[in-house]
């Protein structure tokens, strides 16, 4: 049950020397009674007009009427142990799993790294491999030009056999086999002397 707790400051006076005398008040007057301050419904009209001042800061009245008893001490240490017991049953499992956790979060890194070292491995691969082909392809681009180069060189040493080349497409084109043109075409030979070469 809530409490409402009350500090009223008493006005000291000087002791008059000798006994103290009362004097019988009024019944008209106000007075200071217990029964007037600490009756059951001006206690509760306290706590429901503190709390409407404290709104303003979140605070909330309780359960009204509330039939909730005070337990034992005893009651409350055996239940406290209880609870202490199931705690420490739920700090093991929670224990066990943060180790379980551990353990697959050391498998996934290892995977991890094992996945970055395959990785590495197949990037190098794959690098190695278009080095090659690059190679390859630039060869093959220069072919071409390695094939003209080398007919061009042809055509400037003998230059009938360009006109020849072009009649004996002409022949196959209408038939004739390569020993028919081959009859066709003279080859001329041109005798050497290897003694004027090699001076």
């Amino acid at each position: 049950m809530p409490r409402l707790y009350l500090l009223l400051p008493v006005k000291e006076e000087k002791l008059i020397e000798g006994k103290k005398k009362y004097r019988k008040k009024t019944p008209n007057t106000a007075r200071l009674c217990a029964d007037d301050v600490m009756a059951r419904d001006k206690l509760k009209g306290y706590q429901d007009s503190y709390v409407e001042r404290m709104q303003v800061y979140g605070l909330q009245r309780g359960i009204e009427g509330s039939k909730a008893k005070h337990i034992t001490t005893g009651q409350y240490y055996r239940e406290l142990y209880v609870k202490n017991e199931n705690l420490k049953g739920e700090i093991e499992d929670l224990q066990e799993q943060k180790k379980a956790t551990r353990e697959e979060v050391r498998h996934v890194y290892d995977m991890k790294d094992e996945a970055r070292d395959k990785f590495l491995a197949m990037d190098e691969y794959v690098r190695r491999k278009d080095n090659k082909l690059t190679i390859i392809e630039t060869k093959q681009d220069y072919e071409p030009y390695k094939a003209q180069e080398e007919l061009n060189l042809i055509h400037e040493l003998f230059p009938m056999m360009k006109e020849q080349l072009r009649i004996a497409d002409l022949c196959r084109k209408i038939g004739f086999t390569i020993d028919a043109v081959r009859k066709l075409l003279p080859a001329n030979c041109i005798p050497l002397n290897t003694n004027n070469i090699l001076r």
